[in-house]
């Protein structure tokens, strides 16, 4: 789930959610996380991200704002911000598995060690 920790993270979370209820989240994520963590583009509104779809993805600038700025994306950043809280999530990346167990990265250091751990508690169910 995307969070939104600060005010500026919000038309990021609000874009996720945007693109999963319009069909086109597996289309476009990577390609616009990329664009704003690898390649640094200046993808910092709901505008600025509709543009950036329209131009690399054929997603209609004006559904998505449409459906960025709906009462079901606002209801759903709501959802994630109690969700967000209510698992004491402080840091971003982070793994909650079945919604109780929360591997601690630093410990376990490798990607290898995450897996492992993950399976583990996932068997622990």
């Amino acid at each position: 789930m995307p969070v939104a920790f600060y005010a500026q993270w919000e038309p990021h979370a609000k874009a996720y959610h945007a693109l999963r209820m319009m069909g086109e989240l597996e289309q476009a994520h990577e390609a616009l996380f990329a664009a704003i963590h690898q390649y640094r583009k200046p993808l910092r509104t709901l505008e600025d991200i509709a543009v950036w779809l329209s131009t690399s993805f054929t997603i209609d600038e004006q559904k998505f704002l449409s459906t960025a700025q709906s009462f079901a994306v606002d209801t759903q950043i709501r959802k994630d911000q109690q969700m967000m809280q209510a698992m004491g999530i402080g840091t971003v990346p982070a793994l909650v598995v079945n919604g109780r167990f929360k591997p601690n990265f630093d410990q376990l250091k490798t990607p290898v060690n995450i897996l492992e751990a993950t399976v583990y508690l996932l068997n622990q169910e």
